[in-house]
């Protein structure tokens, strides 16, 4: 076979590449936060060119990104002469990754605080201090990557195992994703404070807290990457390396997913508080409750470090550690999604109606609880990984049930994020129609229950599998709930934010409209069914059958996503019909029961397929 890298060249491409990363991506991050602060610089200093100085402030911090990419690729490059083990071509990778990653976070925060920063004082210059803090905190993202960078780039010598270039890439991922996910919180939440400064500039301390929670998430992956850091001398195995890989990944996806949340929410909240001061506790539920996803991360995080320096041996421990950073990465972001715009919708209520607090909170919890799901399935799958003889078709089973929860409340978060968004707006105005509404929301959260099944089922057969074949058809289960949720999730978010808003005006069309959602919902359940019975057949699979159970697997999730899709645009448009012509139910409900019967006949399909296994 031809052999592109010779071996004794493998460390330098490797550090060659981590440099362009450095250099690339924070030169993207930069001209991120250049493009839009500098376009709101432009406007705001040809109506006050007096404001110059100050708007300027933006842009170059925006700037000093690509120098933090640039300075780090040259340490890299320097670097590059003595380079002789892939280890240390890994490190210098990862120190790559960790800059430019985070630049990129860093340069999302500043593109869109800044440019609210110059409208702001644009109308108010006195405002200009305080939406400066929004603009300094997404900053200070990227000097978190670069003390990364620096503080890898430092070990780069004693490096000789391959396992501790492992290391590099976990520090490089839990800062990068971590960046990216706080970068995401103060672009929206800070945006929203810079503008509310200018109507009601008391708000700022309120309103600054959101901020600071988003600025958190990147302290949680800082943090992580200095625990990870701590063992990059004392791995010595590759199975170490995947845990600690596992755990950059569980505290950079799961911020990721907080970001999300405390984006929306925190932005609803300061415009909120513009109008009513006195909601801030109440609005503030929901960016704490998205704050939580990242402490749920950095916790799965701490517990998968606190195994990396005892591994001695290769076992399949590394994939049960991957399992976990995705039960609890995945159902994080799903969770996000869902405190997003559920958060926001709530915040956004309290301004009309403070008294719908409390039913509006539901959606929000319910959006919290998918973390929780992924939490605890996280904790089991650690807890099982307590054996060096562990084998890789366990690793397997673990990956399996990590995918059955994570990429599920994904699925269940867009549902609860759209149907959850419209049950605030409505009972704002219609308190009454809370418990119809309410339907939609809980059925969409079922589907992160179904995705949880699965994963404990999947998790109690970890002591007993004795093979990979069996490891791949867990993996084939996971992929059925997943998928289907996702579809499921799709239909529920779309037909069941149309039901919400019908609600208005016509709450007679409840049961009808309904239908869709329910229609919506069965997706999840055809892709449990098929899950149930891969699982049902893990204990007597052989590695050929495994196979048929992937197809199966992939053919039921598949026909549910897409059935979800065509019921969620069918679905929503037949309830606005009915809004005001009850007597089309019927035939409008001919593409909405088509769509649903793609999912059935893919369904068949599966069931004729499992049935070889």
């Amino acid at each position: 076979m031809l052999q592109l890298i010779p071996v004794e060249s493998l460390g330098q491409v490797l550090a060659t590449f981590g440099a362009l990363l450095a250099a690339g991506l924070g030169a993207t991050g930069a001209a991120i936060g250049i493009g839009f602060s500098g376009s709101a610089m432009i406007g705001t200093i040809a109506e006050r060119p007096e404001t110059f100085s100050k708007s300027m402030i933006a842009v170059v911090l925006a700037e000093a990104l690509g120098i933090y990419g640039l300075l780090a690729s040259f340490m890299i490059l320097m670097q590059l002469p003595s380079i002789t083990e892939p280890a240390q071509g890994l490190i210098a990778f990862g120190a790559g990754l960790a800059i430019g990653v985070a630049a990129i976070g860093a340069g999302i925060g500043i593109a869109y605080a800044g440019s609210s920063m110059c409208t702001s004082i644009a109308e108010a210059p006195e405002t200009f201090s305080k939406s400066l803090v929004s603009v300094v905190l997404a900053e200070a993202l990227g000097i978190y990557g670069l003390l990364a960078s620096f503080m890898l780039l430092m070990n780069i010598e004693s490096a000789t195992n391959i396992a501790s270039g492992y290391i590099a890439i976990a520090a490089g991922l839990a800062i990068g994703l971590a960046a990216i996910g706080a970068g995401i919180g103060i672009a929206k939440a800070g945006s929203a404070l810079s503008k509310a400064l200018v109507r009601a500039p008391e708000t700022f301390s309120k309103g600054l807290v959101s901020v600071v929670l988003a600025e958190a998430l990147g302290i949680y992956g800082l943090l992580a990457s200095f625990m990870l850091l701590m063992e990059i001398e004392t791995v010595t195995t590759l199975t170490a390396g995947w845990v600690a890989i596992a755990a950059g990944l569980a505290i950079g996806l799961a911020a990721l997913g907080a970001g999300i949340g405390i984006a929306s929410g925190g932005a609803a909240l300061s415009e909120s508080l513009v109008e009513r001061p006195e909601v801030f506790s109440k609005g503030l539920v929901s960016v704490v409750l998205a704050e939580a996803l990242g402490i749920y991360g950095l916790l799965v995080s701490f517990m998968l470090l606190m195994q990396v320096g005892e591994i001695s041996v290769e076992s399949g421990q590394g994939m049960i550690a991957i399992g976990a950073a995705i039960a609890i990465g995945f159902a994080g972001i799903g969770a996000g999604l869902g405190i997003a715009k559920a958060g926001s919708a709530l915040s956004k209520s309290l301004v009309r109606a403070p008294e719908s607090f409390s039913k509006g909170l539901v959606s929000v919890v319910l959006a919290e609880a998918l973390g929780i799901y992924g939490l605890l399935l996280a904790f089991m799958l650690i807890m099982s990984a307590d054996s060096p003889t562990i084998t890789t078709g366990q690793g397997l089973l673990a990956i399996g049930s990590g995918i059955a929860i994570g990429v599920a409340c994904i699925g269940a978060g867009f549902g609860i994020a759209y149907a959850g968004e419209s049950l605030s707006e409505t009972i704002a105005d219609r308190p009454e129609t809370f418990s119809k509404g309410l339907v939609s929301v809980v059925l969409a959260e079922a589907l992160g229950i179904y995705g949880l099944l699965i994963g404990f089922m999947t998790v109690m057969s970890i002591e007993t599998a004795t093979g990979d074949a069996q490891g791949w058809l867990a993996i084939a289960a996971g992929l059925s709930i997943a998928l289907a949720a996702i579809g499921g999730g799709i239909g529920i978010g779309l037909s069941g934010a149309a039901l919400s808003r019908s609600l208005k005006a016509a709450p007679e069309t409840f049961s009808k409209g309904l239908v869709s959602v329910v229609l919506a919902e069965a997706l999840g359940i055809y892709g449990l069914l098929a899950s149930f019975m891969l699982v049902m057949n893990i204990d007597s699979v052989v590695i050929g059958s495994a196979w048929i159970g992937i197809a199966a697997a992939g053919t039921v999730g598949l026909g549910c996503l897409v059935a979800g899709v065509a019921i969620g645009w069918a679905g929503s448009s037949m309830v606005g019909a009915l809004v005001n012509k009850p007597e089309v139910f019927s035939k409008s409900m001919v593409p909405v029961v088509l769509a649903e019967a793609l999912a059935i006949y893919a369904l068949l399909v599966a069931f004729m397929l499992i049935m070889q296994i």
